[in-house]
């Protein structure tokens, strides 16, 4: 589930939309 959007997710952690997820490893 979370692999199809994990791209998204990423950049979205690295602008810091997503606070927490900044600091985790990748």
């Amino acid at each position: 589930k979370f692999g199809l959007c994990r791209h998204k997710l990423r950049e979205a952690a690295m602008r810091g939309d997503i606070p927490g997820l900044t600091k985790a490893s990748w």
